[in-house]
């Protein structure tokens, strides 16, 4: 069975004005207008993965001058890619000589990319014997799609689903109490996460037209009532955790300040994250000449367990 950290991604618009605030024309997309873009912005990503590529997608991945070779394990379909990415070390082996003879070698993990209507996910296998840390391979993959979308003035944003108890915990240990804290809550255009989160947040959202932050603080020498039964703090706790910590940006999604002389600031979800079990099986359906279930695509057994993903999360 293989492991995965579950990322949602949203779009942003790209708008760039000149001095005088005309807007710059992006002359290699298929989009003028950034608000038109944004409207397509599915279909644009989903452009990225022909279904009639075969072995491997028409761009490269690079982490700066290192270059990670890719493979697709099926052609895409219906908004639904999977690929390995590797990454090539030095490895080496003692033959009978007793001689080392050093060798190169290309270890890599699952990436599962789920852009059908609405669920806008991806799927990152944790194995730190390829990545030691997922987040290089959330950069790498940010870095690289935006590169490609950005003709048609968009980006996106990987954000790593973080388990809502994280806070709470958090909160449970540490004993002193919290004289602060601070959520930050990025303007969702992903409907899913967006239905999840209370009505009166989605609406001050929609008012500003931005993301929002909300700060609270404790009077001089007291310190922050914070209870799990209380409904603005629950609902908050459950949409950041949710939305999940952003990759690039610098903002992390919920600080939490120590009372005392010395204040420790607590950053939540870092190194946090919700992850799903793919098994063996379902993997290997991907490219087996044997399908378990008469009338099975290859695709379906994946799909089945991504749907059942979708309706937990």
């Amino acid at each position: 069975m293989a492991k995965f950290a579950i990322y949602n991604y949203q779009f942003e618009k790209i708008i760039e004005s000149t001095s005088d605030g005309q807007k710059i024309d992006f002359t290699d997309g298929v989009y003028k207008d950034p608000d038109v873009a944004f409207e397509h912005r599915q279909e644009i990503f989903g452009q990225l993965f022909p279904e009639t590529a075969t072995k491997e997608l028409p761009f490269q991945f690079w982490n700066g001058a290192k270059y990670h070779i890719h493979r697709l394990i099926l052609p895409p379909s219906h908004g639904l890619v999977a690929f390995r990415l590797s990454n090539k070390k030095r490895g080496h082996r003692t033959n009978e000589d007793l001689q080392k003879i050093e060798f190169d070698d290309f270890p890599c993990i699952t990436i599962i990319i789920d852009n059908r209507p609405g669920i806008q996910r991806i799927l990152i296998e944790q194995n730190q014997s390829v990545f030691k840390n997922i987040k290089t391979v959330a950069r790498i993959l940010q870095k690289v799609f935006n590169k490609q979308l950005m003709p048609n003035m968009l980006k996106i944003e990987l954000y790593a689903q973080y388990p809502e108890n994280a806070f709470w915990d958090v909160v449970k240990q540490h004993k002193e109490g919290f004289r602060k804290v601070t959520f930050h809550l990025p303007y969702l255009n992903l409907k899913r996460l967006s239905d999840t989160v209370d009505g009166y947040l989605t609406d001050a959202r929609k008012a500003f037209d931005s993301a929002l932050d909300f700060s609270f603080s404790a009077e001089k020498g007291m310190r922050l009532e914070l209870d799990e039964k209380n409904k603005l703090q629950s609902a908050l706790t459950k949409a950041v955790s949710l939305t999940g910590q952003p990759t690039s940006k610098d903002k992390p999604s919920i600080v939490l300040v120590t009372t005392g002389q010395h204040p420790s600031y607590i950053k939540i979800g870092k190194d946090a994250y919700v992850t799903t079990v793919i098994p063996e099986p379902t993997l290997k359906a991907l490219t087996s000449d044997q399908l378990t279930i008469e009338g099975d695509s290859h695709w379906d057994a994946l799909e089945r367990k991504l749907d059942t993903i979708n309706n937990s999360k």
